[in-house]
């Protein structure tokens, strides 16, 4: 789903971020060739915040303010925080 073949343009990138508690966050991006499978991967990015935060209004994107203190988990451990955007290359 996320390959792109040899010889295809890649247009579209998306960056990620997630910030995973305390200090720690991992970034890194992923290259499409149309922006419809970017925002695709979107979704599918913020459906797993979701699950990952065990609640839906736990997961903040940037469209979204976080909550004052941030959110948790109901185990008390820090819902992980999503921020991603498909960009165009060009």
């Amino acid at each position: 789903m996320w390959a792109i073949g040899w010889g295809e343009r890649m247009e579209y990138l998306l960056l990620v971020t997630w910030f995973l508690g305390g200090n720690s966050t991992t970034s890194y991006q992923v290259a499409f060739a149309s922006r419809q499978a970017c925002e695709i991967a979107l979704s599918e990015l913020r459906n797993d915040a979701r699950r990952l935060g065990a609640f839906g209004d736990t997961v903040r994107t940037p469209a979204g303010a976080p909550p004052a203190g941030g959110a948790a988990r109901s185990d008390g451990s820090p819902a992980p925080v999503l921020s991603a955007v498909c960009v165009n290359q060009r």
